[in-house]
């Protein structure tokens, strides 16, 4: 091409489409010598792209220890890098509806923090927003990275991905109702709940509350196997003055969805209640009357009394309280039906105060305090030697064959306690 007496070499086309792909302004050549015309040419052919590339670097192995854990709306994976050398191009981690042929990556992530804690994965990665009970693929794969020739990009290569598929846990249906549910008053002051289990019977447990009027008093939360066995009652302790209430008892049960890690429960099922009006305890009865002392032992006392009018429905207790020590040494507790008790195994010489109160008792509720107490003091001594008998002799009329008879004449005062006969032949003892 000829311009104002001078010729000037034009670049083939492919030239001027590679300064434009390098954005580089075309002069005209009039404005421009020969040689720099050249050179910028030259140099538009290599930005283009036509440096030579490295060659891709080898696959990455397999990720190792692929662990994925259900948390229900989200999963947590964690793994470990492939045997040898670390690819330094990091890890692409994907999960999939359904299969990961047939499905689409919904989540995906190409970075993982690292765990150098010892006996930690090597990497960790978790996606949430997922939805329960829904059939998930995780694939986890690997990339190796080597940097192009003059530092312009990388080459990458992927290796072989590791999967696992599962279904997340999904939130279980509430179990059908209990029956039969009934309450009984025990003694001790014990409400027991008891009830049928539903069929099936739940997968978590139950709840039982215990109301006065609208308000909660006490709660209880079983699991569905109690020991090995089916849950189907409770018992809840009362005090005292918590009877004659009336109480409503409320049953309810839920499942439970679980993976290793997670567990999801569902909604309680609809309440079943049932009411009881409780027995209150019985009042106390009177205190006893005339207790006196009707015998008195080196180690023990023997004492009477008058019932209160009515009689006790329960029982009465007969302390023995040592005076000098002030402790109750010993306790007797004789029935309903008693008027008089030995209290044995007393501190020979001490002093006491004999103590009787009663108390009332209805069968299936409790007893009342006991009574007022009645007290009567007594010393507890060796009674002194009788005087000797008179008047010994045989009696022929109760002699036989093999037996001997004796009569004699009592001391006076008669002895409290009983006779010792010996038989001797000679200076020896033959019987007693």
């Amino acid at each position: 091409m000829k311009h104002a007496g001078r010729t000037v070499l034009t670049p083939p086309p492919r030239f001027w489409g590679a300064m434009m792909a390098s954005t580089l302004r075309v002069v005209p050549a009039r404005r421009l010598p020969l040689l720099p015309a050249l050179a910028l040419a030259a140099l538009a052919f290599l930005i283009a792209g036509h440096s030579p590339a490295m060659a891709a670097p080898p696959a990455p192995g397999v990720p190792t220890d692929l662990v994925v854990k259900d948390f229900s709306d989200r999963l947590v994976v964690t793994w470990d890098k492939p045997t040898g050398e670390n690819p330094k191009g990091g890890y692409f981690v994907n999960v999939y509806t359904g299969s990961t042929a047939a499905g689409s990556a919904t989540k995906s992530g190409h970075r993982a923090s690292n765990h150098e804690a010892p006996g930690d994965p090597d990497y960790r990665w978790e996606f949430s927003g997922l939805t329960p009970g829904t059939e998930y693929t995780v694939s986890v794969k690997a990339r190796s990275r080597q940097p192009n020739k003059g530092g312009k990009g990388f080459a990458y290569t992927e290796g072989p991905a590791v999967t696992e598929t599962l279904t997340t846990i999904a939130t279980p249906d509430a179990p059908a109702v209990v029956t039969d549910i009934k309450l009984t008053q025990r003694q001790h002051y014990d409400l027991i709940v008891t009830w049928t289990p539903p069929d099936p019977a739940p997968t978590w447990g139950y709840a039982v509350d215990l109301f006065v009027g609208n308000a909660v008093t006490k709660s209880q939360h079983f699991w569905a196997k109690e020991r090995g066995h089916d849950a189907k009652s409770a018992r809840f302790s009362l005090e005292p003055e918590d009877l004659g209430e009336t109480y409503t008892v409320s049953v309810q049960a839920r499942n439970k969805n679980a993976s290793d890690h997670f567990h999801l429960y569902s909604d309680w099922s609809t309440a079943v209640t049932g009411t009881i009006e409780t027995k209150a305890l019985p009042d106390p009865p009177g205190p006893v009357t005339g207790l006196m002392v009707k015998q008195i032992y080196s180690n023990g006392v023997e004492v009477e009394w008058t019932p209160p009018d009515p009689a006790p429905t329960g029982n009465y207790r007969v302390e023995a309280y040592n005076v000098g020590s002030g402790v109750v040494d010993k306790a007797w507790s004789p029935g309903s039906k008693a008027t008089s008790a030995y209290i044995p195994n007393l501190t020979q010489g001490d002093s006491y105060t004999i103590r009787v109160k009663s108390r009332n008792c209805i069968e299936g509720v409790g007893c009342s305090d006991y009574s007022t107490v009645a007290g009567v003091s007594a010393t507890t001594a060796t009674p002194p030697a009788p005087g000797a008998v008179t008047g010994l002799a045989f009696d022929e009329n109760k002699t036989t064959a093999t037996s001997l008879g004796a009569t004699w004449t009592a001391p006076d005062p008669a002895p409290t306690g009983k006779y010792i006969i010996e038989l001797f032949a000679g200076s020896s003892a033959s019987g007693t």
